[in-house]
């Protein structure tokens, strides 16, 4: 089994992720798992660990919401 042990996933229009901004042009776009799939399935990835990117309970909440699916 392999394992991605940290990835994090966003929505800008929460605005709640202060660590990026509009210059950080090929981030700057909400990151989803249904976008980050391809790239795990072209890696071989079975598993991953999801950090939190904003330090937030509306970040918590769509964390443990993305789990629970």
């Amino acid at each position: 089994m392999r394992v991605d042990a940290h990835i994090h996933f966003w929505r800008l229009a929460r605005g709640d992720n202060s660590a990026l901004d509009p210059a950080m042009a090929p981030l700057w776009r909400d990151c989803e798992p249904g976008l980050l799939r391809p790239e795990l399935d072209a890696c071989s990835i079975d598993r991953i660990v999801v950090v939190q990117a904003a330090e937030t309970l509306a970040e918590n909440l769509y964390t443990l919401g993305l789990a629970a699916r």
